[in-house]
């Protein structure tokens, strides 16, 4: 009888040919002795692999996802008859998401991979099965992977499982320690998805009543977290899934019940069953989404306090294409009323990221509240503190958006601040070129400051509205502090400096360059990029030319990114003769090269080859000449190691298209274009890329989906085509 494949593996494995040697080993064990399970029982199994050739073969050692599957393994399952996969009506709708990892490399020492099969395989009757694991885990670091992939694909030898039935006296004491422990014990993140994990045990187990507390405890878990996939991955894969279900739609409509999106969307999937294909599932999850959707509506009215503030929340950010306009309008008027009940994390994403969805003058008295809220947190980049930041300072923006005369005194209170909350990003959203009046109040209490962060949002401040005149006093109070200085704010410093008085600036960048020793900041290795997109000019780019022979390749790198991204024409040949330099050295050194790229921890000349990837797209993508077909196989032949060399030929591929897009405005930041193988162009830069193309060059702006400002972004870039003196055509729909 044929085994049952349970999972895939996303990506294509290229075996060693039959691996007649057995080059990597793969052993396959199970947790406990003897190999008897009770269905719904957590089965834990060990993967051990292990390769006599050192340093060859690596391993990738993650041990979960938080989609709640990973797919490095198959595992095969005789005889099929009473197993099928629990989740393959959710991974046959195409979702993952991704986790951390690691890798190591295989010794003859196993390295072990320690999970649970339940995951992957359910068990629908007791018998006597035989189960293997084929794993794709394995990476041959010596093959190259363009010609024929690195991956290869390892299969244990076969272990016999037993499966017995589970008695209702051992599921109920099962469900009553499960309980206990998720309830008077902290769940520890290293044991999730393990044998140890109450959890992963409460997900499995499989009966009616341990389905019912899966919802209860997804109807209380935070939305997104670990617990919340957890009980929704448990509940898809129940076969007591009607019965949480039937649990989710008693907790929709209890009026003290927040309904969050996760459990919404769990309701969503629980009605599919069966083997329909992937389209038929969609529609089929389509009804039951509205479903879903139709009976939250019906809750709302009843809903109370933070049920009601969470559940109107879930409704609108679930609020279905092509429902009524007067419907959205209605919800987000509820949002506005309960949104003091709303948590913290979901007022930043609402005032931060969803904000179009609710734009309206009448949330005002709301934008004001949150906005001048303040609280004086010790610590910002705490997550609480953070997220209270991010929704006040969204909240402020906003504000001045829909009434800048009536937020102008709040947002120059806040500048004022001795300890303002936040730097320009936000504070610098007023017309003003500068604000004299507040000139000497920041550098008052910049002299009284020595957290970094305070001294960064006080110097962005200065450098966005300063005059100038306070160039002698802040030289004298912070001055020699550069090279020693945290980079942000001595980014700002030096930045306030170039903007008013470049004399003085000069001689503290080059100290900033050549910082060394024993309190070196390391600064030097971002400071070009850190000040260019303000500031760049003749006078960073003489430094950057100059630093093109620093030691310090680093250093070199980041004058090569500020050459390609704000360089002038003449900064191209000075690239090129580096790039020549480099590749001479580096060439006959491709073992070397590898070998350091897969520990570049253990060696510092990882740097001196990254240089290399620097200055090839610095040539690659300047924004100061047109890098053509001729000069990208130039590129191409003077690259060395496989990545840089697969990188050019992106960039050929790339260059073929004449395709224009756009990015949108965001927080403060201008229109971005890319176009070719040229990203993040501003409509200055497009202009003069577009001229450095033969006379006449035909570009194509392609029918898409209506994006927000694309018809600012398209008259931007019609303009810069007419002046540049080549053609813009704007694509019909396709049919």
């Amino acid at each position: 009888m044929r085994s049952l494949l349970v999972s895939a593996v996303l990506c294509a494995i290229t075996p060693l040919a039959s691996q007649p040697d057995q080059p990597v080993r793969l052993e396959l064990k199970c947790g406990k002795i003897p190999c008897s399970f009770r269905m719904g029982e957590a089965i834990p199994l060990e993967l051990s692999f292990s390769a006599e050739a050192p340093r060859k073969y690596q391993l990738n050692m993650a041990r979960y996802d938080r989609s709640g599957r990973m797919h490095y393994e198959q595992f095969h399952v005789t005889p099929e008859d009473g197993v099928h996969d629990p989740l393959d009506v959710y991974f046959r709708l195409g979702y993952g998401l991704g986790g951390l990892t690691r890798f190591d490399f295989l010794s003859t020492t196993p390295a072990t991979i320690k999970l649970l099969l339940n995951e992957w395989v359910s068990f629908d009757r007791p018998g006597t099965y035989q189960l293997k694991v084929t794993s794709g885990r394995v990476t041959d670091t010596t093959a190259k992977w363009s010609e024929s992939g690195n991956g290869v694909e390892v299969t244990s030898g076969q272990i016999e499982l037993e499966i017995v039935p589970a008695t209702p006296e051992w599921q109920q004491s099962e469900l009553r320690r499960i309980v206990h422990e998720l309830d008077s014990l902290k769940r520890k993140p290293e044991d999730r998805g393990s044998a140890a994990d109450p959890m992963a045990a409460l997900r499995y187990l499989g009966s009616e009543a341990a389905a019912r507390e899966l919802a209860r405890r997804l109807a209380a878990a935070a939305d997104g977290n670990n617990d919340a996939f957890d009980c929704m991955f448990g509940l898809i894969g129940s076969p007591n899934a009607a019965a949480g279900l039937a649990e989710m739609r008693t907790l929709l409509r209890d009026p003290d019940v927040a309904v969050s999106s996760m459990l919404l969307r769990t309701m969503s999937y629980l009605p599919l069953r069966g083997d329909d294909p992937p389209e038929v599932l969609q529609k089929r999850l389509q009804e039951s989404t509205d479903n879903a959707r139709a009976a939250l509506s019906a809750a709302l009215p009843a809903k109370r306090g933070k049920a009601r503030a969470v559940s109107t929340e879930t409704a609108l950010r679930d609020f279905a294409a092509g429902s009524p306009e007067a419907q959205r309008k209605a919800l987000a008027g509820q949002l506005m009323r309960s949104f003091d009940d709303l948590p913290v994390e979901s007022q930043a994403e609402w005032l931060e990221y969803r904000w179009d969805l609710v734009k309206d003058r009448a949330w005002l008295p709301v934008l004001m509240k949150v906005a001048t809220a303040y609280e004086d947190f010790p610590e910002q980049r705490e997550m609480h503190a953070y997220q209270s930041l991010e929704a006040s300072g969204a909240a402020l923006r906003h504000w001045y958006e829909l009434d800048p005369a009536g937020a102008r005194d709040a947002v120059i209170a806040e500048i004022v601040r001795p300890k303002p909350r936040y730097g320009a990003d936000v504070l610098g959203i007023l017309k003003d070129e500068s604000l004299p009046e507040v000139e000497s109040a920041l550098v008052e209490h910049l002299t009284q400051t020595d957290n970094y962060e305070m001294e960064s949002h006080i110097l962005g401040l200065l450098e966005r509205y300063g005059t100038g005149a306070a160039a002698p006093e802040l030289i004298a109070a912070r001055g020699e502090l550069v090279g020693k200085w945290a980079c942000e704010p001595q980014s700002r410093f030096l930045g306030y400096l170039m903007k008013f008085d470049q004399a003085e600036a000069r001689p503290l960048l080059g100290r900033a360059i050549a910082a060394r020793g024993e309190n070196d900041n390391a600064c030097r290795q971002s400071l070009f990029v850190d000040l260019g997109p303000k500031h760049a000019g003749p006078m960073l780019e003489e430094l950057a030319l100059n630093a093109l022979d620093d030691p310090d390749p680093q250093v070199t790198g980041n004058a090569a990114t500020y050459l390609g991204r704000w360089g002038s024409a003449a900064a191209e040949e000075p690239l090129w003769a580096r790039y020549a330099e480099w590749s001479q050295r580096w060439r006959g050194r491709e073992q070397e090269m590898h070998d350091i790229r897969l520990n570049p921890g253990a060696n510092e000349a990882i740097w001196d080859i990254n240089l290399g990837q620097n200055l090839a797209q610095a040539l690659m993508r300047g924004t100061g000449w047109l890098c053509d077909e001729t000069k990208l196989r130039r590129i191409g032949n003077l690259a060395v190691g496989e990545g840089l060399q697969l990188e050019v030929r992106g960039e050929s591929y790339r260059l073929s298209f004449r395709d224009i897009s756009f990015v949108p405005e965001w927080h403060g930041q201008p229109l971005k274009f890319s176009i070719a193988q040229y990203d993040q162009l501003t409509s200055e830069q497009l202009q003069a890329k577009m001229s450095q193309f033969p006379a006449g060059t035909v570009f194509h702006w392609p029918a898409s989906a209506p994006q927000p400002q694309e018809d600012e972004a398209y008259r931007l870039a019609s303009e810069a085509a007419s002046k540049a003196g080549v053609k813009l055509v704007h694509d019909p729909p396709q049919r």
